[in-house]
């Protein structure tokens, strides 16, 4: 797979799982084993995997074993786009296979991860692979290894290098991974939307023809829904997000027919752990073109399963509840509340809520709000 191609499997250099799944299209599974004949490490966007999902022990019973990284897989497929994760591929030479940060490793990974040149080694001894830490932290399933010292590791495994973490499979399980999605359904076009956003009432036509759990398997949420100047209680725009308030759905339904409402901007948060806001579209996964927004300007992170919000020093404030975030602090956040970023408002909505108001939204002619 050297060069990104994936069309012949070569078990050489690094690939994205997506480009794996096209390959696989109507592929065997042993055909597909003998071409990749040595594990892959996957490497896990930060927050792609929860600690201990799917965790058991080098020595667990088989059965505990295949259960573990069963769920770990299927956690990975529901989470994480297949174009976002990247295989890396071991070449199919005797060993050591060297990761580490070095222009010549085998396994080559971002120093801004906290990697050495040459951070850990794996090695084959027989039937069974081992991984020894080269005296740069290395750790396995949670536990970190004693340097210099070969230790087993086995398929499914959750391996963290510095602050880098991968996953290692055997082949069987790199295909299990990929096949689902060489199967899945291709995302309904215009659905999720665009890092700028897309109008309410684009994507209101769009997420209507779905079930509700449908809308959320293909948009998870939550999002951003930008807060239209008629909902917003009394007070100058520049007073920034010092007079949000939380709106309730019934709020929200209510604007279905303002045509104000229906052009306010809708922006999907996606399944990523870490959310960016901001101005720069460079670097935000949320781009927000307004000059009181900063180019870094907030973040929100799943912790735990709760969504928190944390202002990155931004010039002009990161608001919730009509007050100013400290810089540098998460506070939770949940569907219905205000959020301001500057100038800019947006109420934060959860699936069911998103799906509800599209419904609405699509179902109803514009008409101009009476107040």
């Amino acid at each position: 797979m050297s060069g990104g191609s994936t069309t012949n499997l070569a078990p050489i250099g690094e690939a994205f799982l997506g480009d794996v799944a096209a390959a696989l299209r109507g592929a065997d599974p042993d055909a597909f084993a003998a071409q990749v004949a040595r594990p892959v490490l996957v490497e896990l966007p930060s927050g792609g995997l929860e600690p201990g999902v799917g965790a058991y022990a080098f020595d667990a019973p088989p059965d505990a074993q295949r259960a573990g990284w069963e769920e770990r897989l299927s956690r990975l497929r529901e989470r994480l786009p297949a174009a976002d994760v990247k295989v890396r591929f071991l070449h199919p030479r005797e060993g050591p296979w060297v990761i580490g940060a070095a222009p010549g490793a085998d396994v080559r990974l971002s120093p801004e991860d906290g990697v050495a040149p040459r951070h850990a080694e794996l090695l084959l001894r027989g039937e069974l692979w081992r991984v020894r830490d080269l005296e740069a932290g290395t750790w396995v399933e949670g536990k970190r290894l004693p340097p210099g010292i070969p230790l087993p590791i086995v398929g499914g495994h959750r391996l963290r290098v510095g602050g880098a973490e991968l996953l290692f499979l055997s082949p069987a399980q790199l295909h299990a991974l990929a096949t689902p999605a060489a199967s899945a359904p291709a995302p309904r076009p215009g659905l999720a939307p665009p890092p700028r956003g897309i109008e309410l009432k684009a994507f209101a036509d769009a997420a209507s023809r779905l079930t509700p759990e449908a809308f959320e398997r293909a948009c998870p949420g939550p999002f951003l829904l930008q807060v239209p100047q008629v909902l917003v209680e009394g007070g100058d725009a520049a007073a920034s997000g010092a007079r949000t308030r939380s709106l309730t759905l019934e709020e929200l339904l209510g604007l279905s027919r303002d045509r104000k409402a229906r052009t306010a901007v809708v922006h999907g948060l996606g399944a990523a752990d870490a959310v960016v806001v901001g101005r720069d579209a460079g670097v935000c996964h949320v781009v927000l073109p307004e000059t009181a927004v900063s180019r870094r300007h907030a973040v929100l992170n799943r912790l735990r399963g709760q969504l928190v919000l944390m202002d990155l020093e931004s010039q002009n404030g990161t608001w919730l509840e009509g007050k100013r975030l400290p810089a540098g602090v998460t506070t939770p956040v949940r569907s219905g509340q205000v959020v301001g970023f500057g100038t800019y408002r947006a109420v934060l909505l959860d699936a069911a809520a998103m799906h509800t108001l599209a419904e609405r939204v699509a179902s109803e002619p514009t008409q101009k709000l009476r107040r």
